[in-house]
């Protein structure tokens, strides 16, 4: 096993990844607390989430009284715009101040809010993506996605292969990879195609060929450590941007 540096001003600084660095290909969805998914303003007073003692949640006037009734596993504090993010057993949605449904209960999963402020989101076994409010912005159609990444483009499987997509959805380097990373600020992506690792530019076209068994974090200084061939020889490969 090959052990190499790979050193290139168009991979430089630290692979940053808005679902917590992991690889698409082994990172998991986790359904994340509702505490996290307040995405907009909290609003002050008024209604408070209150649990009951069978421990479902619902809110409370400033006196202490039911406004609205505990029937939630979990609720949020309302925010600007009147809607409070709560759970049930059917999975996530978003009430007014009456306990009335603005978003039904069909989310199954949440994921990470990317830089554009879309939300990644699943209902029954498609991911699409939501704005803090809960509207579909991008309909549920991928077979998974991740959050947008700075440059502008969310990873996104279809029949098992990897693609990146645009903010409307559209897929700007079509599903052709086995692995894909999002890209890092120098312009480039980690993607896999049968077995090994290589980098593409944002038109999809080859900076490194794949060649690579394995790619690690890069560090602070620009390189990585990565694995290439059997023969123990140590190589830098040249990159341009």
């Amino acid at each position: 096993m090959n052990v190499l540096k790979i050193v290139s001003a168009a991979l430089c600084g630290i692979l940053t990844c808005i679902g917590g660095g992991k690889s698409a290909a082994a990172a998991e969805h986790t359904p994340v607390g509702l505490k996290d998914t307040t995405f907009l303003p909290q609003k002050s007073g008024d209604l408070v989430p209150a649990a009951a003692e069978d421990g479902l949640y619902g809110y409370k006037t400033p006196q202490g009284t039911w406004a609205v009734p505990p029937r939630f596993a979990a609720a949020n504090p309302f925010t600007d715009d009147g809607g409070a993010w709560v759970y049930v057993s059917r999975g996530y949605g978003r009430i007014d101040t009456k306990g009335e449904w603005i978003v039904p209960p069909e989310i199954t999963q949440i994921g990470y809010m990317g830089v554009n402020g879309l939300i990644e989101a699943k209902i029954k076994d498609k991911w699409g993506f939501i704005d803090p409010k809960g509207r579909w912005i991008i309909p549920p159609k991928f077979d998974y996605a991740y959050a947008f990444a700075p440059n502008g483009t969310a990873r996104a499987e279809e029949k098992e292969k990897w693609g990146f997509i645009d903010s409307k959805g559209e897929w700007i380097i079509p599903p052709r990879f086995d692995r894909a990373d999002d890209f890092m600020d120098g312009g480039a992506a980690l993607v896999g195609v049968e077995g090994k690792l290589g980098f593409i530019d944002i038109r999809g076209e080859w900076i490194t060929p794949p060649k690579f068994g394995d790619v690690g974090d890069f560090n602070a200084d620009g390189t990585a450590r990565a694995e290439e061939g059997e023969n123990g020889v140590l190589s830098t490969p040249k990159v341009n941007g």
